[in-house]
């Protein structure tokens, strides 16, 4: 997925070399379309927040937001249909709901994505962290986003994010130096 939305889209921003080193060996996205960033780290409290010690390790990607038609998730299942022909050991967590999830669903199974794709519905916002620190990145396939809130929870937790160039995370991401 992070070689189909780069390349079609914004770019990577990670917030640590960890994220970074990941891209580049599980995404195959080369080096100079990764950009480090540490600033978001302090735009969110996670003074509270400990990890729940989930293995990071895992070849897990994460959605987070509404189901809705300007997320354009066909395109974010449909590149993942791509990386699991070639990784079948990835796995996508999609958390959230709204009006597009039987089109979701109906996409999922027609692709045969069953088994590598888990649509956990509404989750308490107590619950993210543990998605966010077991996410090897955060996949945003939006049309237009108003801010981006997921793209700085993901950055407080660590969590590289890939994104398209919506207008929300590409304020987040600095073209040529945080994103693409």
């Amino acid at each position: 997925i992070g070689k189909f939305v780069c390349k079609r889209e914004d770019g990577i921003r990670v917030t640590n070399t960890r994220g970074e080193q990941w891209c580049r060996d599980s995404l195959d996205i080369p080096a100079q379309d990764i950009y480090l960033d540490y600033i978001a780290m302090s735009m969110l409290d996670t003074d509270s927040y400990e990890s729940p010690g989930v293995d990071t390790d895992c070849d897990s990607l994460l959605y987070v937001g509404r189901l809705a038609p300007e997320k354009d998730l066909p395109v974010l299942l449909s590149a993942f249909h791509r990386v699991v022909q070639r990784r079948p050991d990835f796995e996508l967590f999609i958390v959230g709901d709204g009006p597009e999830r039987d089109t979701v669903e109906e996409m999922i199974h027609s692709l045969e994505l069953s088994d590598s794709v888990v649509v956990k519905g509404v989750v308490p916002y107590e619950d993210l962290p543990a998605f966010y620190d077991r996410a090897g990145a955060v996949i945003l396939s939006s049309r237009r986003e108003t801010f981006g809130r997921v793209v700085l929870e993901a950055f407080a937790y660590e969590t590289p994010v890939v994104s398209t160039a919506a207008r929300g995370p590409s304020e987040l991401i600095e073209d040529g130096e945080t994103g693409a």
